[in-house]
């Protein structure tokens, strides 16, 4: 019973893993029709987008703040704005680092054109 109990919570937590894996390649291959290259910020996560409900597009991809060590935040969000072409920050209240994700995009919206 034991081996079993380990098997499943080993499963359990490769499971995050195997869905990156599988997001992975099918940004791959999206990435492979287009045109863009996917490392511009033109071009794979400007494509990556969800239409909401009101018609309005959304990324898919967003760059995570949790747990993200005090002062290093403004220059992740900064460099993720400017240099990966990310459009998409999760910057929950809960987080607690509402200032930095502030300075990080004030930043970029001086140096970037959207």
């Amino acid at each position: 019973m034991a081996s079993h109990a380990y098997a499943s919570s080993s499963l359990a937590s490769s499971a995050p893993a195997l869905l990156f894996l599988v997001f992975l390649i099918s940004c791959l291959a999206a990435a492979a029709q287009s045109k863009l290259p996917p490392s511009s910020p033109e071009g794979l996560l400007k494509q990556m987008t969800k239409e909401l409900n009101d018609g309005t597009f959304m990324p898919v991809v967003g760059l995570g703040t949790w747990k993200s060590q005090p002062n290093e935040v403004e220059a992740a969000v900064y460099h993720a704005v400017c240099n990966a072409g990310y459009r998409h920050i999760d910057a929950a209240q809960i987080y607690g680092n509402q200032d930095e994700v502030g300075r990080g995009l004030a930043r970029a919206f001086k140096t970037v054109a959207f």
